[in-house]
């Protein structure tokens, strides 16, 4: 009677099209996350200084400033990743949906949206505090929602070998195709 060995050989590895889809999950939390904390710390300390309540450093304005421009174009440049992988790993390039018109929309929209933070880059009007602040607690909330929400939608992206048995599946039924039989490793 043969026996089914399991070993790590058995497992198969990550493709590099899985490495490719949690890069921007491991950018958002190794920087964004971070560089969030220490902005909203910054900006609460650049409040107290205003409202002569503390006495903070006199650089804590100038670096929230500084720090607030990084964290808003990492969080563009994180976005546009994210999207890049999602459109160039739907499906292989000549199977492009909407073809060289939709192309060239959405590259219209990534200069547009370059061009945008770039703008917001050397912005230096310091006009509309309170839309600043009010805009800026809005995404910490939504920074602190997807925190919680995103290891579960990590946890539903399948990886490349997993997508055929995945996708075969019917939810309404709640079946699934078999899996594919597991090679018997050679006995010694």
């Amino acid at each position: 009677m043969a026996t089914l060995r399991l070993s790590v050989g058995l497992v198969s590895p990550m493709a590099l099209v899985d490495w490719i889809w949690i890069v921007h999950p491991v950018l958002a939390v190794v920087l964004i996350y971070p560089l969030t904390g220490i902005v909203i710390r910054l900006a609460m300390q650049t409040r107290s200084r205003r409202l002569k309540t503390a006495k903070p450093p006199p650089t804590v304005g100038r670096d929230h400033s500084d720090l607030g421009r990084w964290l808003a174009a990492g969080v563009v440049g994180i976005v546009i990743v994210a999207l890049i992988v999602a459109i160039a790993t739907h499906a292989p390039l000549d199977q492009f949906q909407g073809g060289f018109q939709r192309a060239c929309t959405l590259l219209l929209v990534l200069v547009g949206t370059l061009l945008s933070v770039w703008a917001l880059w050397i912005a230096k009007a310091p006009g509309l505090r309170r839309l600043h602040v009010t805009a800026n607690v809005l995404a910490a909330l939504l920074f602190v929602a997807q925190g919680i929400t995103g290891t579960r939608d990590l946890l539903e992206i399948p990886l490349s070998w997993q997508k055929p048995t995945i996708y075969g599946c019917n939810f309404q039924l709640r079946t699934c195709p078999p899996f594919a039989p597991l090679p018997l490793a050679a006995t010694p």
